[in-house]
Formats: C-alpha cells, structure tokens, sequence
C-alpha cells in the first residue's frame, strides 16, 4: 500500500520537532516523508508508459469520486470506506486490475470501476486535484502554486524543499532547515542555503485565492530564490 504515513527523521530533537509539526499544522502543514520520491521534472501523475507509480482523482457521471494509484502491474483504489489494492489481469484495451469484488479499468484518463454495491461509469481523471493527491502519497508534507510565470514547490521535513520554476523547466533543491515559527503572526519561514543560491519561503496562515483558479487555499506563500520572488498559495497535504 502507498505510504500514507511514511518514515520520519529528526530534524533536531523530537521537541523542536514537535512544535515545528504543530505550528504547521497551525498554517496547514504537517511532518512526514518519503526519501525515495521521484524527480519532480520527471514526474507525471498521468504518463502511463514510465513504469512508475501514478496518481489519479476519478469523477463519475453519477458524482462518485474516487483516488486511484497505479504502479506496474498493481493498482490502490482509495474509495470512501475502504482502500484495496488490485492486481493487473489481461485486458483487450486499456489496463483492467480486478479482484472477486472490486474491478476498474481505464483508458487514458477515462475509467470504469464496479464495486460490490454497483458501477460508476465514465470517470473522468481531474489533472489539477491529482497532482496533489501524487504529491501526497509520494510524501510530501506541503505543496504551493503560483502563476505567472508557473511554478510550485514542496516541502518534506527532514528531507528536501523542491523549488519548480520556468514552467517546470528549472528545478531547485535545498535540505530541509529547521523553521523559524512565529505562532502569534501564524508565520513559518524556511532560509535554506546550496552553495551560492539561497532560498526564503514564507508561510502565513492567511487564506489565499489561486488567481486562476479561483480556488481557495489555507495558507499564503511567499518565495524568494536570491533575488527572484514568486507569490501564490498552497495547504497542508497530512
């Protein structure tokens, strides 16, 4: 099964650890990782012919939503109860994993799934929800976007800040550092260093509205790369 909790180092000592995570989740973030994850650059939730696990968020005709995570001859289905985990079976088209009471089968990012309480039909895979849900299950403990240009960056305690930039031609990497909390402002900032380049991310507990998407998010994110600086929103993914 993905790691829904996977394994944690310590940053310090468990104390700073402990009121780092808690002021965290003041702003909507959390404390965990997964130091295997995949190269940012290289990951698409939806590329099928990479081998490597992907993530999908499934709409229905009849509304039913759904997660599903796909590795190479395994599949995860996270439904509203229960998560199951399926093995690949021969399929004239598509990819089709099944189990005696559970089976789905998709087409690109169109599916079907049949469950022992009935069938949901024409499920359409939503790219942008996805994307979080992969960032999720890979680990990640907060995730931000901006616009204008593109970008977004994810933070996993104990482990690494991944900067993506240039509409995701540019990837920055940095050790995680230990944050400075300021719990009366609900503000938590990252100074992290690697070699010349030096990385601030702000995190405030002030809602914030995505200016594309018109989506809000829980915390307002400001990052500044040297002397560049990107504005935009992002929320806890634990």
């Amino acid at each position: 099964m993905p790691k829904m909790q996977p394994r944690c180092h310590l940053i310090s000592s468990a104390a700073r650890k402990s009121a780092a995570i808690g002021m965290l989740t003041a702003l909507a973030a959390a404390a965990c990782l997964n130091p295997q994850r995949t190269n940012p650059l290289d990951r698409n939730a939806m590329d099928e012919e990479t081998g490597t696990e992907q993530t999908f968020v499934f709409e229905c005709d009849d509304g039913f939503r759904f997660t599903a995570r796909t590795g190479e001859d395994t599949l995860w289905i996270f439904l509203p109860e229960y998560a199951i985990q399926l093995p690949r079976v021969r399929s004239g088209s598509g990819r089709k994993y099944a189990s005696d009471a559970v089976s789905f089968w998709n087409q690109g990012e169109v599916a079907l799934l049949e469950t022992e309480t009935g069938s949901h039909r024409n499920c359409v895979n939503k790219r942008a929800q996805a994307v979080w849900e992969h960032a999720k299950l890979e680990g990640v403990d907060f995730r931000a976007t901006g616009n204008e240009p593109d970008w977004h960056i994810e933070i996993t305690l104990g482990d690494e800040i991944v900067l993506i930039a240039d509409h995701g031609k540019s990837a920055y990497r940095f050790k995680t550092p230990e944050p400075d909390i300021d719990q009366t402002a609900r503000k938590t900032t990252y100074t992290a260093q690697h070699g010349r380049q030096r990385l601030i991310v702000e995190l405030e507990g002030r809602v914030c509205q995505d200016s594309m998407s018109d989506q809000s998010y829980e915390v307002t994110v400001a990052v500044t790369l040297d002397e560049r600086q990107f504005h935009g929103c992002g929320k806890a993914l634990h």
